[in-house]
């Protein structure tokens, strides 16, 4: 195996290893897991998409390529990430809360965040301007931040990893420093910089 193959083994089996040997939790029990997976996948897929708008801005400013093709594959790192956190997401709220429903707003907003995270994929893959994809990867991430910021909470718990033991949060900053490298090692790939 070269190299990069090894690293990205890895980092799988660090994510993997954490999954396995992380206490279980009194309420959920070891759900609990799928939580914190749920939680990383969603943390490193928002975290690629303002950090797509960041170097969007910095284009604008800028004109340097490099930015921009790393500010496209943050966006598609973006929302591929956030597709798996939706769907485990998606999962857990059937089982932990006895059926997918409208009633909890982030039901409505995951799924509308993927879209935008889509559209703002084919929308800059089909501009006739870099700099009108820049434009609107920026707009696409302040939709996002504004939806997560404005949208109230009925069932969704507003933060379920503060208040676990230190393991726990141990557990979770693992998993989340894994997912965040494995993201990374994607963005680079999607933005053509990366060894294939």
């Amino acid at each position: 195996m070269k190299r990069k193959q090894w690293y990205l083994a890895a980092l799988m089996l660090i994510i993997i290893a954490v999954l396995i040997v992380m206490p279980a939790e009194k309420t959920l029990g070891a759900w609990i897991k799928w939580v914190y997976l749920h939680a990383s996948f969603d943390a490193v897929g928002l975290i690629a998409f303002y950090t797509a708008a960041i170097l969007a801005v910095g284009y604008l400013v800028s004109a340097r390529q490099v930015l921009y093709q790393y500010s496209t594959g943050l966006w598609k790192a973006g929302t591929i990430l956030w597709s798996g956190g939706w769907a485990i997401g998606t999962v857990l709220g059937i089982v932990l809360w006895g059926g997918w429903t409208t009633a909890e707003p982030r039901n409505l907003l995951a799924p509308a965040i993927l879209l935008l995270g889509i559209g703002g994929w084919l929308v800059s893959a089909n501009l006739s301007t870099k700099r009108s994809a820049a434009i609107a990867l920026i707009c696409g991430a302040v939709l996002i931040w504004s939806a997560l910021n404005f949208t109230g909470r009925v069932i969704h718990p507003l933060n379920p990893i503060g208040s676990g033991t230190a393991l726990m949060k141990a557990s979770y900053a693992t998993l989340m420093a894994a997912m965040a490298l494995l993201g990374w090692e994607l963005t680079k790939w999607l933005a053509g910089t990366g060894r294939r």
